[in-house]
């Protein structure tokens, strides 16, 4: 950092032909016969007591600690200007437990005290003490770890709550903090036992432990005893949980849920057990189950093009359980979730802004049962297409003149009548939406000329509405005035329940033939779906009210022939 040069440090090129290399008197370096490609190069110091430092070059004055690669070396390139430079900061301290010192416990530089890895670390002397040189410039949280099987926990440099001590070591200039010491306590512990469903023992399986309820993070493994049990010790005081994480070897590694506490599926819904300081905590048995995956295919019609989709798992309850990408695969599935429970389950295509697919169905309810067994794969086909579509939620942006979007209606509409709306996008599928009450007219695809055929429900009141159209997402794609008005008096002598004679003012030829989002047919609507409720206003809210109708539907590839 000073400016002079350093002799004798090591510089490692790993890569296409490896090299090792020292710097020179004058601190320079060459390394010869390296192949093209990307590298890696490392600078190691060994100081006089024996203490390495080391840095990686990433093109910054100081380097960083992190394996880092270099661009590509192209052939016959003769690159130099990979300077580094070693800054003499120092500090030190004393590790101790109840007065006395502690040997062997692993001294830590965290950059953040939310890092799972330290930047670097020393280790204490028999009396305690150590000592840390040429940091890199940085600013450091300090954490000791104590030797295993010593019974202590670990603890950090200047700790209150969740307020960590830290040093600050930037820029060229050499500094020294001493006096950097840490007590450490008695260990805390978290035991438990793992069980089958029939809630006898299990031995050999893994179990992981995971601390931090805000930022989920394994924090150790330990294996079960013949009686199922394990335990975990020198742990931080904090909230922990268990899950089951069989290694590959297990038996039936393959089809074990890799479950929490409490049965749930992920860290956030598992049960949470806070652990104090020099407490020793036993947790509810946790239970290992077998059970089976959802795998398969995602097939759009032909012509459709997006980005990939997600898939989702949905428990009984409607619950989200699993959520998997989708991604085509030509010689495998598209799609293959974790290990689930036994049980039956509903699965659907999901987008954002696009909304969602079913499983043999257009919602939950009516979405076919797909029933998981032990040891078992099941593998399905989602469709996306209008016959699969989930009814959106109600949009909750105001309409004004900004979102429009260009629509309009051609001219007053009779209850009970056909509607154009008109200056919509080539072919995209839209729900309608009947305003201010929100009343639910379906979904139609517009024809090429951007227009859509929409029944006006019989027994609307004449006044002024609007017709807006929303992705099946629920985004707003525009919205247009609508006139409804009162129908015709029946002509004297009219048989009631007659057809009444075409009249240019309240029958109109549709300007195209939508296909039936329902049905998949071919034809135009013929009614409205029932109404949300009276007097709900159309509220402020955000969203993508520009987006083009049918924008962003996904397509994996064409459907697979038989």
């Amino acid at each position: 950092g000073s400016g002079a040069p350093v002799e004798g440090v090591r510089v490692v090129v790993s890569g296409g032909g490896s090299a090792v290399v020292e710097t020179a008197a004058d601190g320079t370096w060459r390394a010869e016969g390296i192949e093209e490609g990307p590298h890696v190069v490392r600078f190691i110091r060994t100081a006089p007591d024996g203490v390495r430092s080391s840095l990686y070059w990433d093109g910054t004055p100081y380097g960083t600690h992190a394996f880092t690669f270099l661009p590509p070396l192209a052939a016959g390139e003769d690159r130099g200007g990979l300077d580094v430079a070693f800054v003499d900061n120092v500090t030190s301290g004393t590790v101790t437990a109840g007065g006395e010192p502690v040997a062997g416990a692993t001294v830590g530089f965290y950059r953040q005290a939310s890092d799972r890895n330290p930047a670097t670390t020393v280790t204490t002397a028999a009396d305690g003490t150590w000592t840390a040189r040429w940091l890199r410039p940085d600013s450091y949280a300090v954490k000791v770890t104590p030797p295993d099987g010593s019974g202590l926990a670990p603890g950090w440099w200047n700790r209150t709550g969740d307020s960590f001590g830290t040093l600050f070591l930037e820029g060229a200039t050499p500094r020294t903090f001493t006096g950097i010491d840490v007590a450490l306590a008695a260990e805390a512990r978290l035991t438990g036992r793992v069980v089958d469903e029939a809630g006898q023992p299990v031995a050999g399986v893994r179990v992981a432990a995971w601390a931090d309820r805000v930022r989920p993070a394994v924090a150790g493994y330990a294996t079960t005893g013949p009686d199922g049990t394990y335990a975990f010790g020198g742990l931080d005081a904090a909230s922990y949980t268990v899950q089951v994480a069989p290694e590959r070897r297990w038996a039936d590694a393959a089809w074990t849920v890799e479950s929490f506490l409490g049965g749930a599926l992920t860290p956030g819904a598992a049960v949470w057990t806070p652990v104090a300081a020099q407490e020793d905590v036993a947790v509810a048995d946790l239970v290992l189950r077998l059970g089976g995956t959802v795998s398969g295919e995602v097939v759009a019609a032909p012509g459709w093009d997006g980005p990939g989709i997600s898939v989702d798992v949905l428990a009984t309850d409607g619950s989200v359980v699993a959520t998997v990408p989708a991604v085509e695969n030509a010689d495998a599935p598209d799609f293959v979730t974790p290990v689930l429970p036994a049980g039956v389950y509903r699965v659907r295509a999901a987008m954002p802004g696009d909304g969602y697919w079913w499983l043999g169905g257009t919602s939950f309810e009516s979405a076919r049962a797909v029933e998981v067994g032990r040891r078992a794969a099941v593998d399905v086909e989602l469709v996306l297409s209008d016959e699969f579509v989930g009814t959106p939620p109600a949009p909750t942006e105001a309409l004004t003149d900004e979102n429009r979007g260009g629509l309009s209606v051609t001219g007053p509409v009779v209850a009970g009548a056909e509607a154009t709306l008109v200056g919509l996008g080539d072919g995209g599928l839209g729900y309608v939406w009947l305003a201010p009450s929100l009343q639910r007219l379906g979904y139609g695809r517009a024809a090429a000329d951007g227009t859509l055929q929409v029944v006006v429900p019989a027994g609307t009141a004449a006044g002024a509405y609007r017709l807006a159209v929303t992705t099946p997402g629920g985004f707003l794609l525009g919205w247009a005035d609508l006139t409804v008005t009162a129908a015709a008096a029946p002509a004297p002598g009219a048989v009631p329940g007659a057809p009444a004679p075409a009249s240019p003012a309240t029958t109109a030829t549709p300007a195209v033939a939508v296909r039936d989002a329902r049905t998949g047919a071919d034809g135009r609507r013929s009614g409205a779906l029932a109404a949300t409720g009276a007097d709900v206003a159309w509220l402020v809210g955000g969203g993508a009210a520009a987006l083009l109708l049918g924008a962003g539907l996904v397509a994996l590839r064409r459907r697979r022939s038989a």
